[in-house]
């Protein structure tokens, strides 16, 4: 009898395990549509970072982007954001701003690392020590895209 409860709750902890992690994946990588037009179309997710060493937890906004024409496209991105003291900022004075081209059919998903044109700090979460990094928190406001 012992033994079936604990193999009751072993698969209870497998099963709530996968439940998490479902909902964690489906979180972090759900996508909506911020951009369209007759040369691009433009999804926007949410990653999470954690570096439990250095205790910092963030997230960050990632573009995909992907060209649905049948030509070449050349394009520089243009996030309008607003932090949490009201203040208006926008990407393109970024160092790292510069002129994109896709091939047609060709997609490019910002990345944290070597595609950062593509990403925009959200804000920092909750650390294992209770405390949060920073208060500071980005929104995206608008996206334009400068051919």
């Amino acid at each position: 009898m012992n033994h079936i409860l604990k193999k009751r709750k072993k698969n209870m902890k497998k099963l709530q395990l996968s439940l998490l992690l479902i909902f964690i994946a489906s979180v972090t990588y759900s996508q909506k549509k911020v951009y369209q037009d007759d040369k691009l179309e433009v999804h926007q997710s949410v990653q999470k970072v954690a570096d439990k060493k250095n205790d910092v937890f963030y997230e960050y906004y990632v573009l995909t982007i992907k060209n649905t024409s049948n030509k070449e496209v050349k394009f520089t991105p243009i996030i309008e954001y607003k932090n949490n003291k009201g203040k208006e900022l926008t990407t393109k004075n970024r160092d790292e701003t510069h002129l994109l081209t896709l091939a047609p059919g060709e997609e490019i998903e910002g990345h944290i690392k070597d595609k950062r044109i593509l990403t925009l700090f959200k804000q920092f979460n909750v650390g294992n020590s209770g405390r949060r990094a920073s208060e500071t928190q980005n929104t995206i406001v608008t996206l334009t895209i400068k051919y």
